[in-house]
């Protein structure tokens, strides 16, 4: 398995991380914004994580699933979002956000909660915070139980967490 994420202030990223652990030894993490260039095997998973911040996807993910759509469409795929939003809305960010050819080939969807560290935050993004949310400090919703179950699951759909050649 691969794990492709964007992660601006650290969040995804750990969320990739942990779900890595989880799925154990041969899983490849990759940060697309680093290495925007990736390969599968034939068969492997491919899990591409993502935040989303105030209902938008960020640029750098627009871009990548405009240039990579075809290529995240020859594998499994596997989503997973990061945003402090509620189940119910970071749900409807996969039919609103996730292109409607990736919504239908992933296998897998996944909602891992977000997190905010005030000190990783530029002052532009903690005026809008406080305006528009009223936020002004660390904030943290990660669930560990859901990236469990989301390592149980894909597990299931690749036996042994290991590429399968088809």
């Amino acid at each position: 398995m691969i794990i492709l994420y964007y992660s601006k202030h650290g969040f995804t990223e750990k969320c990739a991380q942990l779900l890595a652990e989880h799925l154990g030894e041969d899983v490849r993490i990759q940060d697309v914004r680093k290495t925007p260039q990736w390969s599968a095997n034939p068969g492997e998973m491919v899990i591409l994580g993502f935040p989303v911040y105030m209902g938008s996807l960020p640029g750098p993910v627009k871009e990548f699933l405009q240039h990579q759509e075809k290529k995240l469409l020859v594998n499994p795929l596997g989503i997973f979002i990061s945003a402090l939003s509620s189940r119910r809305t970071a749900q409807s960010y996969f039919t609103t956000l996730v292109p409607p050819l990736l919504q239908d080939h992933a296998q897998f969807k996944g909602f891992f909660g977000g997190a905010l560290e005030w000190k990783n935050l530029n002052p532009f993004e903690r005026v809008i915070l406080k305006t528009v949310k009223g936020m002004q400090g660390d904030v943290s919703n990660l669930n560990l139980e859901e990236i469990q179950k989301a390592a149980e699951e894909l597990q299931k759909l690749v036996p042994g967490g290991r590429p399968e050649v088809i």
